[in-house]
């Protein structure tokens, strides 16, 4: 629950076999990893900051009284007397009280108010001062009122879940590339041995480290690590690469990036020879440009589509889907006919009158 690498590489497979990962919980989670109705339900343990035997202490508690309501219940069933403002600070953080009904931020921002609460309201029940209120009208201790608060952005919630959880829960930094990471990344994050280390490959992560040095022939190089949805991978840029990329590599950035795997040593690494854009990946990435056509009267209709596709020619194929007798048919034309796979000349086919839909693929 600790190996940072393992448990990318685990979950990962895991989700690969459709099991989900539910995220750590109050209410849910035991100490380590557990199974509840086919998921596995991440332990409490793995929180970094979160002790051992704090972690049983709300297990016991839970098991003598019941689930926590809500996070007041929390407070003054366990949490004032058991942690500190900054031990629930980092459940809060972690979204372990996401199923309580509060957002996180909203939780952070009342912490002081609602810890103090839940103490005094204790300290009153200890020494039975609530009874001298008894049959009046004013209440000692009204109902607790939480200042809204909008959430987070989701990079800082990505960032804090992984420094505590050493996973992301509420998403992936790469999620906006997702569809290009399937089409294009070629390295096998958990499995880096098995790359061909003749072959170009393309590696599409997080830079999570990032730090350059000086040889004993006052040449720079740089050593990172780029991370992917199922692992990680150390790189390495010599100084023509560097001196060609000025200013690109910055810690937490998407990179886009192409060269060589290195099988040779104990732990593989990626020689980076060339910093790629991400449209130029989707470029390359398309084989096909789909076409679905409206019912076409005359030859005439097709003009205007067939003017764009001779003067937008590129590396892809065209697939025309046309309505026959038995419903859709896919008609591949003429390999002469082809299209350059650039959005602004998808936007002008999807402008042509006959034309109904059209995609990359």
């Amino acid at each position: 629950i600790n190996n940072t690498d393992k448990l990318t590489q685990y979950i990962a497979e895991a989700r690969s076999m459709g099991i989900e990962l539910l995220q750590p919980d109050v209410n849910r989670s035991e100490g380590y990893f557990t199974v509840s109705e086919g998921k596995i339900v991440y332990g409490l343990v793995g929180v970094k900051g979160i002790g051992e035997g704090v972690v049983q202490d709300l297990i016991a508690e839970r098991a003598k009284a019941g689930p926590f309501a809500d996070f007041l219940d929390f407070l003054q069933r366990f949490g004032t007397r058991s942690m500190n403002k900054r031990t629930v600070e980092i459940l809060v953080q972690a979204g372990c009280f996401d199923s309580l009904g509060h957002k996180r931020s909203e939780l952070a921002l009342n912490l002081e108010r609602a810890f103090d609460y839940a103490q005094k309201k204790a300290e009153a029940g200890a020494y039975g001062q609530a009874s001298l209120f008894d049959g009046s009208s004013e209440e000692e201790f009204p109902p607790f009122r939480y200042e809204p608060a909008e959430e987070w952005p989701r990079s800082e919630m990505l960032r804090v879940e992984k420094q505590l959880l050493g996973f992301y829960f509420s998403g992936h930094p790469l999620d906006e590339f997702r569809e290009l990471y399937d089409r294009s990344c070629d390295v096998d994050f958990a499995h880096p041995e098995r790359a061909n280390p003749e072959k170009m490959h393309t590696l599409i992560g997080q830079l999570v480290e990032f730090r350059e040095i000086l040889t004993r022939k006052g040449k720079k190089m740089a050593f990172g690590k780029v991370e992917g949805y199922s692992g990680s991978m150390d790189i390495v840029l010599f100084s023509d690469t560097l001196e060609r990329n000025p200013g690109r590599f910055v810690v937490d950035a998407i990179v886009f990036l192409r060269g060589k795997v290195d099988t040779g040593r104990e732990s593989p690494s990626f020689k980076v020879e060339e910093f790629v854009s991400p449209s130029d990946l989707r470029a390359k990435s398309y084989r096909d440009v789909h076409i679905v056509l409206n019912p076409v009267r005359r030859e005439d209709d097709l003009e205007g589509l067939r003017d764009i596709l001779y003067a937008s020619s590129g590396q892809c194929g065209v697939v025309l889907h046309v309505k026959g007798s038995q419903g859709q048919v896919a008609v591949r034309a003429h390999a002469q006919i082809s299209c350059a796979p650039k959005e602004e000349v998808v936007e002008r086919i999807r402008d042509t009158p006959v034309v109904a839909d059209v995609w990359l693929d």
